[in-house]
């Protein structure tokens, strides 16, 4: 998050992009890795996978900024209160956002066995890949959306707008098809 958010500051559309690349294609590798090979069987195995899949993402952050990260041993007094009455508001955001995100899986748990929660876990991340990518696809072609509005090109801007949604669809069939043919050969072998 600490990375995503220097992005983020930076507007760096390309960094944003790799940062949850790494988080979400160790995830996904992982998540195949125990389903193939019968390791990922409880909750805690889905929070290790989150874990590595968190410090691939801190790590893909770290190469992308390592440059623009400075360290120092002194604070500066007023820079620090100044940083303390926005990180006080960024806390309460971030805090609503967590319980936004991650109420479910308390409330879930309320209700099922751990092992239940794990699963939800896996799939939902796996969703989440699917709007990492609608929200690249977004990210790369906002830009000259907003431009050809503008201008008044909305002729060329409807088929911009369509051929990202073609070309997001074509990313989307495979994983759909793979996915179906996952469960089939699940159902063949009971």
């Amino acid at each position: 998050n600490y990375f995503l958010k220097i992005s983020q500051l930076h507007i760096d559309t390309r960094a944003t992009f790799l940062i949850d690349a790494a988080w979400i294609g160790t995830t996904v590798l992982l998540v195949l890795h125990g389903w193939m090979n019968a390791w990922m069987n409880t909750a805690e195995d889905m929070m290790l996978i989150s874990a590595a899949s968190a410090g691939a993402s801190s790590l893909m952050g770290l190469i992308l900024y390592a440059r623009r990260i400075r360290f120092t041993r002194t604070i500066d007094r007023e820079l620090f209160r100044e940083m303390m009455r926005f990180g006080r508001t960024q806390m309460l955001s971030a805090g609503t956002l967590a319980l936004q995100t991650q109420g479910d899986y308390l409330l879930l748990k309320l209700f099922v066995s751990s092992s239940v929660v794990g699963n939800y876990d896996a799939a939902k991340k796996l969703f989440r890949g699917f709007e990492a990518l609608r929200d690249a696809g977004s990210l790369f072609v906002y830009p000259a959306v907003a431009r050809l509005k503008s201008q008044g090109r909305e002729g060329e801007m409807v088929l911009l707008v369509e051929k990202m949604i073609g070309f997001m669809t074509l990313l989307a069939v495979p994983v759909v098809v793979v996915g179906n043919k996952i469960d089939l050969l699940d159902v063949v072998t009971l």
